[in-house]
């Protein structure tokens, strides 16, 4: 998870903790790793696209969901925020009501500056969970529309 205190590095390309990803620099992740991760996103989709065509069920689908949101990671950890976004808020829309991919796609929409989005969807994250980080999240979004 992005830690407030971190929140303002994740704008400068700092190294910061990400939702799992924690613990090395941008460029330790390499783009043949981004490259394989986003590989592993469409062979998903493509399944997904071939099993339904047959008729078939895709018990597999939330797991493209997963690999998904884990390359939206990915590429934020790179600071690649217009990408990440990108796939965030595809994640984010398929299961709007999984508060990891709300966060991660919250996460981003500070790192891009974009506060009034941002905001609302802290303040959603806050209302259902009453979690206090996500409160801190919004002053500190907050805070930033001001100085603006």
């Amino acid at each position: 998870a992005v830690l407030l205190g971190h929140v303002a590095e994740l704008a400068n390309g700092g190294d910061v903790p990400v939702q799992g990803i924690d613990g090395f620099e941008g460029n330790q992740l390499g783009p043949l790793r981004v490259g394989f991760a986003q590989q592993a996103v469409e062979i998903g989709r493509r399944a997904i696209q071939m099993s339904e065509s047959a008729g078939q069920a895709a018990p597999f689908a939330v797991n493209v969901t997963r690999m998904q949101y884990n390359y939206g990671l990915a590429l934020s950890k790179l600071n690649r925020l217009r990408e990440a976004h990108r796939e965030l808020l595809a994640v984010y829309q398929a299961e709007p009501e999984t508060v990891d991919y709300q966060w991660a796609f919250g996460s981003v929409l500070i790192g891009l500056e974009k506060w009034d989005d941002a905001e609302r969807c802290f303040e959603d994250l806050w209302q259902r969970t009453g979690n206090p980080v996500f409160l801190q999240s919004l002053e500190y979004i907050r805070q930033q529309k001001q100085q603006q």
